[in-house]
């Protein structure tokens, strides 16, 4: 499994997306593999790792993990039960069809998804797939909920390449998508 196409973005509000999507189809099961779900399981573990190794959280430190698919929760699931830091696991779906006391399930609609892409955007400068947009508005509406603050990592799965079109349409974008990634995150890492 190489995990180290794995980008750590850190955006704000003690929120960083996990880019799992670096592959040839553009999605994070290039990093899976045909290990369902032990391959899910080990790459969670690892973007873990990885926020303690960047210093981008205190080693040992429970995270938040939201993730976008039933089959991302459950592998989060698993891998706060196998021993991985995790404090709760967030999706963006008004329910799913196991409990948890560590499952927090938040409904997300299109347009609020849609709302997020555009703040992001105009907030940090960085592009989210749709999918991950509505993974971004449930974490808010968590904290805002809650008032918990504890720090999340999005597990983005797709790139956003797979959303072009809509994504230059709530973006009123005229260029190139794959040209306005690049320049964004360039600014982004360069910030």
């Amino acid at each position: 499994m190489n995990t180290e196409n794995i980008i750590i973005a850190s955006l704000h509000h003690k929120t960083h997306v996990a880019e799992l999507w670096h592959g040839a189809s553009g999605n994070a099961e290039d990093l899976t593999g045909s290990e369902i779900p032990g391959g899910y399981i080990e790459v969670i573990r690892c973007v873990v790792e990885r926020l303690y190794q960047e210093k981008l959280h205190p080693a040992g430190e429970p995270v938040n993990i939201a993730a976008p698919t039933s089959l991302w929760v459950s592998a989060a699931l698993q891998a706060k039960k196998s021993g991985v830091a995790i404090h709760k696991i967030i999706c963006p779906f008004s329910s799913m069809p196991w409990k948890d006391p560590e499952l927090v399930c938040i409904g997300v609609g299109q347009e609020q998804a849609r709302t997020y892409m555009r703040n992001i955007y105009r907030d940090a400068d960085y592009i989210l797939h749709p999918r991950t947009a509505a993974v971004y508005y449930a974490v808010q509406a968590h904290r805002a909920a809650l008032g918990e603050a504890t720090p999340t990592v999005i597990l983005a799965t797709e790139s956003p390449l797979h959303a072009a079109k809509e994504i230059c349409e709530v973006l009123c974008l005229q260029e190139d998508l794959r040209q306005v990634i690049t320049n964004s995150r360039k600014r982004f890492l360069e910030y």
